[in-house]
């Protein structure tokens, strides 16, 4: 179609230029031509921000994804219902670099379920950087190995 060819054309403009300026803000992927300024713009279908995850597994404990643990990232607060209660603490994203403050969980003692919210607030203190596929949002620490998993629960 006309719209087709009209967006293919302005696609192999951008990608064509002798240089391409290259930014990854939030859930993006900007490519730009230094030739004419033109950009193109590829949005992630799930955004990290203003949706809810749903914990698969810790680097702790494994496979945790029969558990109804959350987590969602919305203007700089992360909160969620761990496997003790409700949890809270702050975030700096870029959308690919991560840090999260001042996280805490319930504080209940008597929790079953202590090992795993340990496991998810530690993973969430070590986190540095943000992997996206998909409907997939994990946390890898400092070294590269990945402290959470966390899956989308509800379709886009």
């Amino acid at each position: 179609t006309d719209e087709l060819a009209t967006q293919e054309t302005a696609m192999t403009a951008v990608l064509d230029a002798t240089a391409i300026r290259l930014d990854l803000p939030a859930d993006r992927l900007v490519l730009s031509s230094a030739d004419t300024g033109d950009r193109l713009e590829f949005v992630s279908q799930t955004p990290a921000e203003g949706t809810t995850w749903w914990l698969q597994r810790t680097a702790a404990d494994g496979d945790l994804s029969g558990q109804r643990v959350t987590l969602r990232l919305e203007d700089g607060i992360a909160d969620g219902q761990g496997p003790c209660g409700a949890y809270d603490g702050a975030y700096v994203s870029d959308g690919l670099f991560i840090s999260f403050v001042d996280v805490q969980g319930a504080r209940d003692a008597e929790c079953t379920e202590l090992r795993t919210e340990q496991a998810l607030i530690s993973g969430l203190r070590r986190s540095v950087r943000i992997v996206r596929d998909g409907d997939q949002l994990d946390f890898v620490d400092a070294q590269g190995v990945e402290t959470l998993s966390f899956a989308r629960p509800f379709g886009p």
